[in-house]
């Protein structure tokens, strides 16, 4: 059996990463050796290269960043990329066509780059969804149509947040709701690939995942400071914000390792979110000026919405300060939970065709 996993996979970004190989990873644990299990690698429409970028693609550190993600790619079976059009025009040969996860339905700045993950082809192997995201609590209603069409197709539909099972509902699409990939795993397998020596010495904050539109970031990074008198650690860092400690040339791998041996984390990040659970890290997720709904989905569901901080607010001392210590026992109880639901979802949906 041939099953083909159509997700965002990227060399820029962790989350998409991680994502990507723990839907591949999982799925290839459950079905075995009498199945092969795929990535399947989609371009996206760019627009031209200036001469800045290209020039910053030569950096040394963007050369090892880059090797580093595409060193990570080879741990599951990535397929060349592939253009909508050739996906449309020619499907691929797969007995089972998955889509998810990450926000491979985020329409909100347009369909076109997104249009491959709603699978436009006609095949007769089934068309499934695994905790695949609209990124967002609404979509436009200029694509509902064109989204109704497109998923009626599929013979069962798993999304990653409440509020896609509503956006589906509207339409007439019924949905289940299961947790992020990353979730599937169990601890002790995230645990082995950050490894078991710090890259990064000493006691320090782990600061990832922020936009560069505003200073509230660094706004919250200087907050976070007074009361712990740690050096700041950014991964991908903006020239915006102030880091002592900068390492863009991190992998994943080298990720999950700064996460791991941090004591505390700040982001705005629903990965980074995802791994500071895992790794049982003290946080403090700072609001994304338009994408907060699968963080506040995964913080609601883990009893730590007050670990959200509003990014409108001046001064976050009042929120740090008032913040108490996370019963990550509680935690890891309602992860488990969440893990053992999307498990028994996936297999009895797999065993189908299986």
């Amino acid at each position: 059996m041939k099953i083909g996993i159509y997700t965002i996979i990227t060399d820029s970004c962790y989350g998409a990463q991680l994502q990507a190989y723990a839907t591949a990873h999982y799925l290839q644990q459950i079905c075995g050796d009498s199945a092969s299990v795929e990535l399947v690698r989609i371009g996206t429409m760019r627009g031209r290269r200036n001469w800045r970028s290209l020039f910053k693609s030569c950096f040394p550190q963007e050369v090892i960043r880059r090797k580093r993600f595409e060193d990570f790619q080879t741990l599951s079976h990535v397929t060349r990329r592939y253009t909508c059009d050739e996906i449309v025009n020619r499907p691929l040969g797969y007995d089972l066509h998955i889509v998810g996860s990450d926000q491979v339905w985020n329409v909100s700045h347009g369909i076109d780059n997104h249009l491959s993950y709603f699978l436009p082809f006609r095949t007769t192997a089934p068309k499934i969804a695994l905790a695949s995201s609209f990124g967002t609590a609404s979509i436009p209603d200029k694509f509902k149509k064109q989204i109704y069409d497109y998923l009626s197709d599929f013979s069962s539909i798993a999304v990653r947040e409440s509020d896609g099972v509503k956006i589906l509902a509207e339409m007439g699409i019924k949905a289940e709701e299961i947790a992020d990939p990353t979730l599937w795993l169990e601890w002790n397998e995230w645990n082995n690939l950050a490894g078991e020596k710090p890259l990064i010495k000493g006691d320090y904050i782990a600061a990832i995942g922020f936009e560069t539109s505003n200073q509230n970031p660094q706004k919250l990074m200087d907050c976070v400071k007074r009361d712990y008198p740690m050096p700041v650690v950014g991964l991908i860092t903006s020239r915006r914000f102030h880091y002592d400690i900068r390492r863009n040339s991190y992998g994943p791998k080298e990720f999950l390792n700064v996460i791991k041996f941090s004591n505390l984390v700040v982001t705005s990040s629903f990965h980074t979110l995802v791994f500071s659970l895992l790794f049982k890290k003290d946080f403090f997720l700072l609001k994304h000026s338009e994408r907060n709904s699968r963080m506040e989905n995964l913080l609601r569901r883990v009893g730590l919405t007050d670990r959200m901080l509003d990014g409108s607010l001046n001064d976050f001392s009042v929120s740090i300060s008032n913040s108490g210590s996370i019963d990550f026992v509680s935690v890891t109880e309602r992860i488990e939970e969440m893990r053992a639901s999307a498990r028994k979802y996936i297999g009895d949906i797999i065993s189908q065709y299986h």
